[in-house]
């Protein structure tokens, strides 16, 4: 951990040394501070936002609420991957080219679009409402000593996907009739 670092989270308030000592700059930790700056490297290492750390960290989130957050890493983790993907393979293709033949005067650029989809935002919010709700079901039969097999858990999730692809292909049949 560089100074630098540990300066700027006594800045942003997130690791606040216990005491500075004014003649020579240097900071005092406690070691109970140490299993906060662990957490702090491994919701990093994670991709958790320094901000949002903080509010996990000082705020005491809900297992729902962590979950919520590693998961839109994980959703903007994929999405980076794909976007990877897609320069890996025109840099590919490029290199393909040029070993056929010459480089031409012109340089073209190809690149796939995927047609998007916009779903009523209440759709959005009722299947999230619904995931809250299945991850509180299972919480609670984990309390009650439950053991929920996982594909058990499929067989619900699977269900729950046939629902909202129901509800999907109504709405934009809706749509598509207006």
């Amino acid at each position: 951990m560089s100074v630098r670092t540990l300066r700027y989270y006594d800045e942003i308030g997130l690791l606040r040394p216990v005491w500075v000592d004014q003649s020579t700059g240097y900071r005092w930790y406690e070691a109970e501070q140490l299993r906060r700056l662990h957490r702090v490297l491994a919701l990093r290492d994670l991709g958790v936002r320094l901000v949002e750390i903080g509010v996990l960290l000082d705020d005491q989130l809900t297992v729902q609420e962590l979950r919520g957050i590693l998961s839109l890493r994980r959703a903007e983790a994929h999405d980076r991957l794909a976007a990877e993907a897609e320069r890996l393979a025109r840099v590919e293709a490029r290199l393909a080219q040029l070993e056929e033949r010459e480089m031409s005067d012109y340089d073209m650029v190809v690149k796939s679009k995927l047609p998007v989809y916009a779903y009523p935002v209440e759709s959005v919010r009722r299947a999230a409402y619904l995931a809250m709700r299945l991850f509180d079901v299972l919480d609670r039969l984990e309390a009650a000593g439950v053991d929920v097999t996982a594909d058990e858990v499929a067989r619900i999730a699977d269900a729950s996907h046939q629902i909202a692809a129901a509800a999907i292909a109504r709405h934009r049949t809706d749509r598509a009739g207006e």
